[in-house]
């Protein structure tokens, strides 16, 4: 009897499922299955839309990085550069002695898009007194006396020699110096084209019938040149798209050299002129079109005016619709730069 009951068991525990009981299983499975794929789906959704949000907030801050480094650098530009704004005023204007209230309209807006490429630009004059030295120059130096005479009240001679003439302290073991003063100091980037600024600082302004004229932006004494021999070129003309200002702040006589600039300097607190000597970049910033995006899309692009052009054109910022320059207001020296996508 033991062995009916050992083989009935054995029957009934190879009986399996039954068709409905198969069918619910593949029923709930199903159901389970589906639920999953629509929580993948959502889920790769949601991981594409934040990957995309990731990416262009990557690329804003590099964006904010570059540009901050650009704009925090371009003071130079500040009542040296003439570029109008889209309503027709001077861009760079800079009053540092008058009070925002003093100023109507004191803002400043300047805009790229699309339709601007291969006609609008927007110039920069850095400073890369961060990357190189930069010093206080005695004019005196960039002279040499050609008659001594023996009444020591009496004007002597002297001919101008360019401000790379003198050489460079001598060694500390009194040997002569082998490179000239601007080479040393600067050591490569005194080359051929380079770019250099020397200002007198002090802001004026221009005298007409005997008075002033405080909205007349103050000027400091500037001459903007490039590395030719041992001695600096005025930059050429660039159009009509910007002008440098060369001009003496005060009689608006243009300079015709580095002679003539350092001959007209006006006195610093005392009867000798001193003048800064900075190394910069003028810098031009544009939108260039690119043929994978929609036509109201382009890249802001940087290059580096150096011998006569614009080169090493770099991309700023991808796919911009808008590129607004402003200044909240011309009493102070900030610029800054909104991207619109």
């Amino acid at each position: 009897m033991g062995s009916d009951l050992f083989h009935h068991n054995s029957i009934v525990n190879q009986k399996g499922f039954t068709l409905t009981e198969i069918l619910v299983a593949i029923g709930i499975a199903g159901f389970i299955a589906l639920g999953n794929m629509i929580f993948l789906n959502d889920f790769l959704q949601r991981l594409k839309t934040y990957e995309n949000s990731s990416d262009e907030e990557t690329e804003i801050a590099l964006t904010n990085t570059a540009t901050t480094n650009i704009l925090k650098k371009a003071h130079l530009s500040l009542n040296r550069i003439q570029l109008k704004d889209d309503n027709g005023k001077s861009f760079f204007d800079y009053y540092p002695d008058l009070p925002s209230t003093a100023i109507q309209n004191g803002s400043r807006l300047f805009s790229l898009n699309s339709s601007h490429i291969g006609s609008k630009y927007f110039y920069l004059l850095t400073s890369e007194e961060n990357e190189h030295d930069s010093i206080i120059f005695d004019p005196v130096h960039a002279y040499a006396e050609t008659s001594t005479p023996s009444d020591l009240l009496a004007d002597g001679k002297i001919i101008y020699r360019g401000i790379n003439s003198i050489p460079a302290i001598s060694a500390e073991d009194g040997t002569a110096a082998k490179d000239k003063l601007m080479e040393k100091i600067f050591a490569k980037r005194w080359a051929p084209g380079e770019v250099f600024v020397l200002t007198c600082p002090t802001y004026l302004r221009p005298v007409v019938n005997k008075s002033l004229d405080l909205l007349t932006p103050p000027r400091p004494a500037t001459f903007i040149g490039r590395v030719s021999g041992d001695d600096l070129t005025q930059l050429p003309s660039f159009g009509t798209h910007i002008s440098l200002v060369t001009s003496h702040p005060v009689t608006s006589v243009t300079y015709k050299n580095l002679d003539h600039f350092f001959r007209s300097l006006p006195t610093i607190g005392g009867a000798a002129p001193f003048v800064k000597v900075e190394p910069a970049k003028l810098v031009r910033l544009e939108l260039r079109k690119n043929s994978s995006y929609q036509k109201e899309y382009a890249d802001l692009t940087m290059s580096v005016w150096k011998n006569g052009q614009f080169d090493g054109s770099v991309i700023v910022a991808t796919k911009v619709k808008q590129a607004n320059f402003n200044r909240a207001t011309v009493t102070m020296p900030i610029i800054s730069l909104e991207i619109i996508k």
